[in-house]
């Protein structure tokens, strides 16, 4: 997976609310000429190399401290499960993409790799920073990710070699017992694919066809093409 490129490193102020911070960009792995953008287009390539200041973050305080649980297994994105003391799941989720597995071998016999890894540059490295407000403007329910940055730190334990050194979204997981939502007489909160595992059988519980629906939608009008 390629790695981030540091630019330059904020140090905390003495103040009681500073937080060390790191100024970096997402990836140089899109980086080419005006041959390559004549070719593939410029998609999202200055975005992914704009420097952007985020907080580095210690996981044994954060939100009361988090514990890794186990790696994602994602084919593009790097992630990584963590739970807090109350029993809320959250996830990492890897700014950067790594779509090399996806890549067919023919591409990589004739020499076009490199052109199906560009695809990722067609992507908005923080798109997923406004989609919740893009959700609250048609009454969606959603999580809010932030970014992060996670240096080596003993609470990563035997997770440091693969996650250390990146940027991160971090948000709630979307299952779970949903005591982080506020929201009143939750059971439990779940994704498309367990509502479709739920006994249709029983009477406490109905599902809003209408508001799945409206949010399976606002999924595929934004490129999420996943049953979240």
């Amino acid at each position: 997976m390629p790695q981030s490129t540091v630019v330059y490193e904020k140090k905390a102020t003495n103040t009681p609310n500073s937080q060390d911070s790191i100024t970096i960009i997402a990836t140089e792995l899109y980086e080419g000429g005006m041959i390559k953008h004549a070719f593939q287009g410029r998609g999202y390539h200055k975005a992914w190399e704009t420097p952007i200041t985020v907080s580095k973050v210690r996981l044994d305080t954060l939100y009361g401290g988090l514990t890794p649980v186990k790696k994602g297994s994602g084919n593009q994105t790097q992630s990584l499960e963590l739970h807090d003391n109350k029993g809320n799941g959250y996830t990492l989720r890897s700014v950067n993409k790594d779509p090399r597995s996806l890549v067919p071998d023919f591409a990589r016999k004739i020499g076009i790799a490199g052109i199906v890894t560009d695809g990722i540059s067609a992507q908005h490295p923080y798109g997923a920073l406004v989609v919740p407000s893009m959700a609250d403007r048609i009454g969606l329910w959603h999580s809010t990710p932030r970014l992060v940055y996670l240096e080596h730190q003993l609470a990563l334990d035997s997770f440091n070699y693969d996650f250390e050194n990146r940027v991160y979204f971090l948000e709630y997981e979307t299952e779970g017992t949903g005591e982080w939502t506020n929201l009143e007489r939750i059971i439990e909160v779940t994704t498309t694919e367990g509502i479709q595992k739920l006994d249709a059988g029983h009477d406490y519980f109905e599902i809003d066809t209408a508001n799945l629906i409206r949010a399976r939608l606002f999924n595929l009008m934004i490129g999420d093409w996943g049953l979240g």
